[in-house]
């Protein structure tokens, strides 16, 4: 039995934060800030406090399951976990029964890169400088990690719904998407590690960009931004349910926008609200 591999190119639309400003085109004379000039923009504040540790094992193999609640289609839907071209593949993944329940073929795949690699990725993605860097692992360990999701394709959705295209003033989309959801709007990740281990700690980190008017002009002709993120979890040997929760904490005094990410542990039951998208 193959075994299903997690998608990680998704990761960074979860985790990083926009790097553009509203209103603002990315021009190709855009600037990445570098650690020396994103230092004096920091904004500290006092240690925060950790959550409780948390933890939310899923077993030494996991394959997907829930249901899209108000599905309602004449049968089955295909689904895919990441189909490489913009026609369905022959195989597919799993299928978005008629009632709306999820049924994936195969176990996730259970093997990745190392686990400090994924923190990383919990750190809020991409950046640049992180003042503050306390997010620690109790050991190094194989880990892989995947945002829950499968894809499908609208063509194989209107021929089972009996829905035609009218006339088009944008690009007709290809792919649409099927994934758990939460109640409180977190986003959901899970987690594979070879062994046990725990993650804990604070981070506080910036990115930012100039967009192509030169660092004599104001900061504020690009984009700063600062993320402080927050975990305290417990990961048992296997697959594991992980969720993140981000608020905007507003602007400081010098412009730059601060959000803080609390990571825990997401409850297996949660798993099975799917939605499509």
């Amino acid at each position: 039995m193959n075994r299903l591999q997690p998608v990680q190119s998704c990761l960074l639309t979860l985790l990083a934060s926009s790097l553009t400003a509203c209103g603002t085109s990315q021009t190709d004379n855009a600037h990445a800030l570098t650690a020396e000039e994103l230092r004096p923009l920091y904004s500290d504040s006092p240690a925060a406090v950790l959550q409780p540790v948390s933890s939310s094992p899923l077993g030494e193999t996991h394959t997907p399951t829930g249901r899209v609640a108000g599905w309602s289609a004449s049968k089955p839907l295909a689904l895919y976990l990441d189909p490489k071209s913009g026609t369905p593949p022959a195989v597919s993944d799993g299928s978005l029964e008629a009632d709306g329940q999820v049924k994936i073929s195969s176990p996730l795949m259970n093997v990745g890169s190392t686990l400090s690699s994924v923190v990383s990725f919990l750190k809020s993605g991409q950046v640049t400088y992180c003042p503050v860097d306390e997010m620690t692992q109790s050991r190094e360990v194989d880990a892989r990690v995947w945002q829950p999701q499968f894809i499908y394709f609208l063509s194989g959705l209107r021929a089972i719904k009996g829905q035609k295209i009218g006339t088009q003033t944008s690009p007709i989309p290809t792919f649409g998407y099927v994934r758990p959801v939460n109640e409180d709007g977190s986003g959901n990740l899970l987690l594979w590690v070879s062994e046990a281990v725990d993650i804990r700690g604070e981070s506080r980190c910036l990115s930012g960009f100039d967009y192509g008017y030169g660092l004599n002009k104001s900061i504020h002709s690009g984009y700063v931004g600062q993320s402080n993120t927050l975990i305290n979890v417990q990961l048992e040997k296997g697959w594991n349910a992980i969720k993140s929760n981000t608020r905007l904490l507003g602007a400081s005094a010098k412009g730059v926008n601060i959000s803080e990410t609390l990571w825990s542990a997401l409850p297996a039951a949660q798993l099975t609200n799917w939605t499509a998208q």
